[in-house]
């Protein structure tokens, strides 16, 4: 699936066996909906469903193996159980200087509860766990509830993790949901914990995650915070286009402009001054 916002498309055919591209909708987090969209095309044979981040390199050649026997034993399964954020530049640090960040079902294992490792995931720094990169689902499972489409500014692994393991109040607070927000979010979670039960588990291997700028200009927590502040409404604000990608409904450019301002912010590779 690729989204242009009016650009050229920048994949071409030999991107992938199945290409779908899409113009229109408006700039905000597209993620959740797309994959919605690319849901309705899998073929029949498809039982089981991963989302992956493109900028994921796992290690293991057995990897996708593990992740399909995990969906076995389990219908939601998070794809790794440490990460590895590489340098701008590519090359491994030393051994001495390499912190692995868990996943957040690692975490939760370990004992911590869902508030405090999701809570910590949030500050990206140190040895954070990691609450995204990718996930797994037995396919009834996405079909029937599809993935939360709300967070139009990021944080929808952290909303899955929430609903998955029965605690939508987590997700509501860290992402200081308003009204509106936290009674369309809630009432998704709660078909999602009806599918899941807090059966969720992920596969004991490492995937490196390759640099394209740094995790503090994603302000994790503070997107959140101001989106809120702007009265956000996704019942008011978001109307599905032609196409199926979000797009606003309402006339209030501040918040249309926070949006975009804030994805212009995140910066990249070219943005930070790394070269290849």
């Amino acid at each position: 699936m690729e989204l242009s916002f009016g650009e050229p498309f920048a994949l071409d055919a030999t991107a992938s066996e199945v290409l779908v591209q899409l113009q229109g909708g408006d700039v905000m987090w597209q993620k959740e909906r797309l994959l919605s969209l690319a849901l309705a095309r899998l073929p029949d044979c498809c039982t089981k469903v991963v989302w992956c981040d493109a900028d994921i390199i796992a290690p293991d050649p057995s990897w996708p193996l593990a992740i399909s026997n995990a969906l076995d034993e389990a219908p939601l399964v998070q794809g790794f159980a440490e990460v590895l954020h590489l340098p701008p530049r590519i090359a491994l640090p030393a051994s001495e200087d390499i912190q692995w960040h868990p996943s957040t079902m690692l975490a939760v294992s370990r004992g911590g509860t869902v508030a405090e490792t999701l809570d910590s995931a949030l500050n990206r720094t140190g040895t954070s766990p990691c609450p995204g990169h990718v996930w797994a689902a037995r396919r009834e499972v996405v079909e029937r509830c599809g993935l939360y489409d709300g967070c139009i500014i990021g944080g929808g692994d952290t909303a899955v993790v929430s609903a998955a393991l029965g605690h939508p109040e987590v997700a509501i607070e860290l992402h200081a949901m308003g009204e509106a927000q936290a009674q369309r979010y809630a009432l998704w979670a709660q078909r999602f914990y009806a599918e899941t039960r807090g059966q969720i588990t992920f596969v004991p291997q490492t995937i490196h995650h390759l640099w394209h700028g740094s995790m503090e200009s994603r302000r994790a927590r503070q997107r959140h915070r101001g989106l809120s502040a702007l009265g956000f409404d996704p019942y008011s604000d978001l109307r599905l286009s032609p196409r199926g990608v979000w797009q606003w409904s309402s006339e209030r450019p501040e918040l249309h402009r926070y949006l975009r301002e804030y994805f212009e912010s995140r910066g990249g590779a070219e943005r930070e001054g790394v070269t290849s």
